[in-house]
């Protein structure tokens, strides 16, 4: 169900060294449920700390390329240079779309029904609730929008056939 991969990556100026991706292969819709109140707590602090590492992580790698920025404008870059700031573009880039992807973030797509019915803001209150996976889209949302977009078998069915075909839905 699970696979999971522990990556050494060594990164200049950044006091990162490793990173854990977990990946999931399920093919079969799943809400994590969690009634006890232990739990949920122990839940939230690990989203928690998970969400201030990649902000961190995210923070740091974004003053390295507004280093890069400023020195680009002042001088010519050698080709190493540019190379290394694409690297930091796209590493970046990935850690944001994986977050985006993730169990720390309700990615339905609309406005989330979780927040809509507790008032908080998204990014908060995806860190207290419980998620649902959907697999065509290889993502997490919320429990409560997962009641609302995909109880029903004819909603799933009709994902699947939007993902393997999309064509199909514009005309």
């Amino acid at each position: 169900m699970f696979e999971i991969y522990i990556l050494s990556i060594p990164l200049i100026n950044l006091n990162t060294r490793i990173s854990l991706i977990i990946i999931v292969k399920s093919k079969k819709w799943k809400v994590i449920y969690i009634k006890r109140p232990q739990l949920r707590q122990l839940r939230t602090n690990l989203r928690t700390i998970l969400k201030l590492a990649i902000e961190d992580y995210l923070n740091k790698l974004s003053s390295i390329e507004d280093l890069y920025r400023r020195k680009r404008n002042e001088i010519k870059f050698t080709p190493s240079q540019w190379k290394r700031e694409i690297q930091l573009s796209r590493m970046g880039n990935d850690l944001l779309s994986a977050y985006c992807k993730s169990i720390l973030n309700c990615s339905c797509g609309t406005p989330c029904e979780s927040a809509r019915l507790t008032g908080k803001p998204p990014h908060v209150i995806s860190l207290e609730v419980d998620m649902g996976w959907v697999p065509p889209l290889k993502h997490w949302i919320c429990a409560k929008c997962h009641e609302r977009d995909y109880s029903k078998k004819e909603h799933r069915v009709l994902l699947k056939k939007f993902v393997h075909n999309p064509d199909l839905f514009y005309h």
